[in-house]
């Protein structure tokens, strides 16, 4: 995402410092729009699951104990530090009860492998028409499979909110 968000900085700030006769050479061309606009599209797209993601982990703490300092050298390699936040403790997640769960609303994100809702519940590979919309749960069965800890539940029976 750094890289993204790097790119449109450049890309975008690149004319910012220039006069009028060389503003012609700056000029987005057609390849160059539809990467400019990819980016531009993708950021938002982040920036909205980001969204989702607050409002369903409002732990202002736990959220911090993900946080990693990201920086990109001259180089272009990317460094991550996570000694920069050591002095915050990650506290277990707490998964809600299943009778609570059900008949409750939630967004699906995107997860990359899976769509997963409420943070601990993911959705079946078939649903995957349900990925970024607001489902209501309906069902849901134990997850004995390999990500059980992480996802407890997964959805058997869902609708549209």
């Amino acid at each position: 995402m750094s890289t993204i968000v790097w790119n449109l900085i450049q890309f975008s700030n690149e004319a910012s410092h220039t006069s009028e006769k060389t503003t012609a050479s700056y000029f987005i061309n057609y390849a160059d729009k539809e990467i400019f606009f990819g980016y531009t599209l993708l950021l938002c797209n982040f920036i909205k699951w980001f969204g989702h993601y607050v409002e369903q982990h409002p732990n202002k703490e736990e959220n911090l104990s993900f946080h990693c300092i990201i920086t990109t050298p001259q180089n272009g390699q990317v460094k991550a530090d996570k000694k920069a936040v050591q002095g915050v403790t990650t506290k277990r997640k707490e998964v809600p009860s299943k009778e609570s769960l059900i008949g409750s609303t939630g967004y699906v994100i995107n997860t990359g492998k899976v769509g997963q809702v409420k943070g601990c519940c993911k959705l079946k590979p078939e649903d995957k028409q349900f990925m970024f919309k607001t489902i209501r749960i309906l069902e849901l069965k134990e997850n004995d499979g390999y990500d059980a800890e992480q996802y407890p539940y997964i959805v058997s029976k869902l609708e549209l909110a």
